[in-house]
């Protein structure tokens, strides 16, 4: 069985991009419920920020080594639907979300406008996160199996760090309908995407 590749570069980015999301919202008095601004939903009790810490540099170090490093049409295609993707998303979050939290320590009316420094980091990271997994998934090729099994099963534990976490804070409820749904789509689609890998 082929050895898994870590691309160390990108598993260090990836942890410093963390650090410093970290660091802004140290800043912006967000980092935890007690800080400056008490918000409802602080960095520290976000899934997606401790939860990525400690997933997604592995998920990218593993996917990067079979990604293109020449930037074509085509990966700047995906990148500008990444960057949409990952604007609506923040769109649709705002105007759902009646809560304050370290992306929108505040509220004035803007869904842009209101984001935190670390709130705009989330927003280009996320959006550089997507155009990553969109290209392991539509470009990436002769990726081994044990490496597909891992990126795999490390997502399937990312998914709901990321939708089930926040849903507690924001709902009181460590589980409802959309979330549920929401965790078991992200999920099956991952293993889908990569029994068509193997």
């Amino acid at each position: 069985m082929e050895p898994i590749k870590l691309g160390i570069l990108m598993w260090w980015f990836t942890i410093t991009f963390f650090l410093a999301q970290a660091a802004c919202a140290f800043v912006n008095g967000t980092l935890t419920s007690r800080s400056r601004t008490h918000p409802q939903l602080s960095f520290l009790a976000h899934g997606a920020t401790w939860g990525g810490l400690l997933v997604l540099p592995i998920v990218n170090g593993l996917m990067v080594s079979f990604l293109d490093r020449q930037m074509t049409g085509t990966t700047l295609l995906m990148a500008a639907g990444a960057l949409i993707g990952s604007m609506v998303l923040h769109w649709f979050w705002y105007r759902t979300q009646s809560i304050t939290s370290y992306l929108w320590p505040k509220r004035l009316g803007g869904w842009y406008s209101d984001l935190s420094s670390a709130g705009k980091m989330h927003l280009w990271f996320t959006a550089w996160e997507a155009w990553l997994i969109i290209q392991y998934v539509f470009l990436a090729q002769a990726v081994p199996t044990l490496t597909v099994v891992v990126i795999a099963s490390l997502l399937s534990v990312f998914w709901p760090l990321v939708i089930i976490v926040p849903c507690r804070q924001i709902t009181g409820k460590w589980l409802d309908v959309p979330a549920a749904v929401t965790t078991l789509l992200t999920i099956g689609a991952t293993w889908l995407v990569s029994i068509a890998k193997l």
